[in-house]
């Protein structure tokens, strides 16, 4: 039971990482981009504007998966 799990590991992760990213982008999208229609909108420059925005930049950061890339290793096989 426990290997399957490991072996699943990076999927589920992955998984993680979408679902946390687009929840994020939905609050900041409702702050900044007033989508979907939001019962009051927070000026611009305002506290709630600016954690908007900070959402927004968050959430396409961790979308990105902006992670160095692993070289290869240079021993041999």
């Amino acid at each position: 039971m426990l290997a399957s799990i490991h072996s699943l590991q990076p999927h589920l992760l992955s998984l993680l990482r979408i679902v946390s990213s687009l929840v994020l982008f939905s609050y900041g999208t409702q702050k900044i981009l007033h989508f979907p229609a939001a019962a009051s909108v927070p000026p611009a420059g305002s506290l709630s504007w600016i954690a908007g925005l900070l959402e927004l930049t968050s959430a396409s950061w961790c979308l990105s998966d902006s992670r160095p890339v692993s070289q290869p290793s240079c021993s041999p096989a």
